[in-house]
């Protein structure tokens, strides 16, 4: 325990010491006389009590308390007189003073200081926990996730900003309402298992499930349901964080569309792949007709999101050229019988004889070759 002494007698300071000492204490202290060096004592150190007479010839008590809270300090601060009595403890206590204690009755001294050393604890305890709690305030009315809690009858009690933008609902609209609100009816059975979980103090993740707007449209989201619990440890409700995952959703139905369409590219190029192995002649527009891509719609390449539709759209398509030039080859080599090239028109270019040069069927193919695939990519 560090105490500071206000006190310009070193006998009356020791008598002080003396009787902390009977009761148990064995206070590191200092003492001073003067406000300057009062003042230096408090930047110097922290001070778990402040033990001050009440007049000095340089100072007095009531200056050494102003001082102290115009710093903002708590520190317990107990005045000790030994002639002024109860209508200046009175304008003491009025003025910040912890106890009023005369030096004839100094057996006051002791409990007086363990009753205000754990009642600044408390304060500070209290204090710390209000901080904290703002703070986490500040956190839940900043978040861009929806965050909204609800008693174990499911009653909404509270509402942050981004739950207002993402649902539609003020907090004034939705405090007091059953949360059943915001569930459409074919999730309605997933607020009895939430509930159920929650009550067993589960922490329930959900990471794709649909909540409903207020204008009635479903949006889909992502939800961690928690349990908030009292001081005791018993729950007594719930918190929800919830995250629109809209943008998510359409990325992936971007994605399946990419690929159920490349899929489809790439059974045509093995449907010409087979008719080039002599089956009929291909029906339809051309293996390398520009024509054939005008279905595929190639989103831009915003942003990370679709680095992964790139290097499968590039993966695909490597596998599109290299069907289209094994093909090329295939009819450059075939030996025996008579074939026909078609172009773009599926008007015949020319009959070919056995062994054709490699160069005819190339030159043939490439007079109305298609564009490479990235040209699309617009």
């Amino acid at each position: 325990m560090q105490i500071l002494l206000v006190e310009d007698s070193a006998n009356d300071a020791q008598l002080l010491l003396a009787e902390l000492e009977r009761k148990g204490y064995v206070p590191r202290h200092e003492r001073v006389q003067t406000q300057a060096d009062f003042l230096a004592a408090l930047e110097n150190r922290t001070w778990d009590a402040i033990i001050s007479d009440y007049v000095l010839p340089q100072f007095s008590g009531p200056d050494a308390l102003k001082l102290l809270r115009q710093k903002g300090l708590d520190t317990p601060f107990l005045m000790v007189s030994g002639i002024y009595g109860e209508a200046e403890a009175v304008a003491m206590m009025q003025a910040g003073a912890n106890d009023y204690i005369l030096k004839g009755n100094l057996g006051r001294l002791a409990p007086a200081l363990q009753r205000e050393l754990e009642a600044a604890e408390a304060r500070f305890f209290h204090k710390r926990s209000i901080g904290a709690m703002q703070y986490l305030a500040a956190i839940v009315e900043s978040s861009e996730d929806a965050i909204y809690g609800k008693s174990l009858d499911s009653i909404i009690v509270s509402w942050n900003p981004a739950a207002e933008r993402l649902f539609g609902y003020s907090a004034e609209e939705i405090i007091g309402r059953s949360v059943i609100t915001l569930f459409p009816e074919q999730r309605q059975d997933e607020m009895l298992d939430i509930l159920t979980g929650v009550r067993r103090g589960d922490i329930v993740g959900i990471r794709d499930t649909e909540r409903r707007h207020k204008n009635g449209h479903v949006i889909p989201v992502s939800v961690t349901i928690s349990p908030i619990k009292d001081a005791s440890g018993e729950i007594i409700g719930a918190s929800s964080i919830a995250r629109d995952i809209s943008q998510r959703k359409q990325v992936e139905r971007e994605r399946e569309q990419l690929i159920a369409r490349l899929s489809a590219a790439i059974q045509r190029f093995r449907t010409a792949d087979g008719e080039s192995r002599g089956q009929p002649p291909l029906r339809g527009p051309a293996v390398d007709d520009p024509r054939q891509f005008h279905g595929l719609v190639f989103p831009k390449l915003k942003n990370n999101q679709y680095a992964g539709l790139y290097t499968e759209g590039w993966q695909v398509f490597d596998s599109l050229e290299e069907a289209r030039a094994q093909a090329l080859n295939r009819a450059a080599r075939q030996g025996a019988g008579e074939y026909q090239i078609f172009d773009a028109r599926q008007q015949l270019v020319s009959p070919a004889a056995n062994k054709p040069p490699r160069e005819v069927p190339r030159a043939a193919w490439q007079a109305h070759e298609a564009k490479h695939w990235w040209k699309f990519w617009k």
